[in-house]
């Protein structure tokens, strides 16, 4: 979470107990607590090609690892596939 998504929350968390409360200068406060709400979700989801590509490279998930137990299950198949021919040859 981004620095200024939790600064929304936490603004809108302040927001509705004033609103809750019935404090009368609440409801401008609120309307453009929604403004920002709504830009910032609209800058979120309306990112370029470029900045896509950029997130995805840098993602740890997309990273392949071909590490020592994958490597292991792979060994074991070959030489299980090997015997299973010769016992059959």
């Amino acid at each position: 979470m981004t620095p200024e998504r939790k600064e929304l929350i936490d603004e809108g968390k302040l927001h509705e107990n004033k609103l809750s409360s019935g404090a009368p200068e609440a409801v401008n406060g609120a309307i453009g607590y929604l403004i920002r709400c709504s830009r910032t979700q609209l800058f979120t989801e309306c990112i370029t090609d470029e900045e896509c590509n950029r997130r995805m490279k840098n993602c740890p998930a997309r990273k392949l690892r071909f590490g020592w137990p994958a490597f292991s299950a792979v060994l074991t198949f070959i030489i299980a596939a090997v015997g299973l021919i010769l016992k059959f040859h």
